[in-house]
């Protein structure tokens, strides 16, 4: 089975997404922000996909995508905001991103970018081998507290939920 790491600090979010991949069959591993997902990747949990929001607090969605590069660099992630900028987009581009997607996200839009990126990941053999070695390699990576980028004020998103 399928392991879907979802990262979103609105739990209203969160849920419909784990509602939605297990759905589909996934085991999914909801996280609240960045730090608890690499907790995740720290304890070995096998990752098949990422899904994870832009704004969170600590370290925002491309930081998190960094850090997440060097440790896991074949799984695929797909981006999820409500707002995007060019150089954002660029960026995350350049850190292969499978697929970014706009909130509102539609479900059949969702469950078309989840299947087709499970469906182009490297085989389970060779993800296996990438995970172990990056729990190994987890270690090495050094933490860092500058933001990449500023994120937005989140009190003057606004809230949606629809998907």
């Amino acid at each position: 089975m399928r392991t879907i790491l979802l990262v979103d600090d609105e739990f209203p979010i969160l849920g419909v997404l784990r509602e939605i991949s297990s759905t589909l069959g996934y085991t999914v591993v909801p996280r609240p922000d960045a730090e608890s997902a690499l907790s995740v990747i720290r304890e070995g949990i096998h990752i098949d996909l990422v899904i994870t929001d832009y704004p969170m607090p600590g370290m925002n969605g491309v930081e998190f995508l960094m850090v997440l590069r060097q440790v896991l660099p074949s799984v695929p992630v797909i981006m999820l905001t409500e707002y995007c900028s060019v150089e954002i987009y660029l960026k995350l581009l350049g850190l292969g991103i499978f697929e970014h997607l706009n909130k509102p996200v539609r479900m059949k839009e969702l469950y078309r970018v989840v299947k087709s990126a499970l469906e182009r990941s490297e085989t389970g053999t060779a993800l296996l081998t990438s995970q172990n070695s990056a729990t190994r390699r987890f270690h090495g990576v050094q933490e860092t507290n500058t933001p990449f980028l500023s994120s937005s004020d989140r009190d003057s998103r606004e809230k949606r939920i629809v998907l």
